[in-house]
């Protein structure tokens, strides 16, 4: 089952590597729906940009979040990313900056985090 995921991750990341915005959330949603954490990360970026879905920054939270409960360190990343910079429409907030940016950490991810934690998000 694994592979038949992300056989299917990829395809939609091809998809939308190569414009077919439409074609890679339809394939996302499908994984989604599957509780596979690296498409409801891939999927909100879809609804950040308005690529293929309508541009809805709430939805795009929601689908983090759950990407973060199914435990893709990257979606916890890109959270606490967002509520850094307050873009997308989503407001600044510097406690669930530091929340998301420490839980992302624990997932594991690799990416730059203590200086976030440090300056308080």
């Amino acid at each position: 089952m694994q592979s038949l995921l992300v056989d299917q991750f990829d395809e939609a990341s091809y998809q939308y590597g190569c414009g077919n915005f439409a074609a890679a959330a339809a394939l996302f949603k499908d994984l989604v729906a599957m509780r596979y954490a690296p498409a409801a990360t891939s999927l909100s970026q879809l609804y950040l940009n308005g690529e293929g879905v309508p541009r809805d920054p709430a939805t795009a939270v929601e689908l983090l979040e759950k990407g973060i409960a199914w435990g893709d360190a990257n979606a916890a990343w890109n959270l606490a990313a967002i509520y850094h910079s307050g873009g997308f429409g989503v407001p600044h907030d510097a406690a669930k900056s530091r929340e998301y940016f420490l839980k992302a950490k624990q997932l594991g991810c690799t990416l730059p985090i203590d200086d976030f934690v440090r300056e308080g998000g």
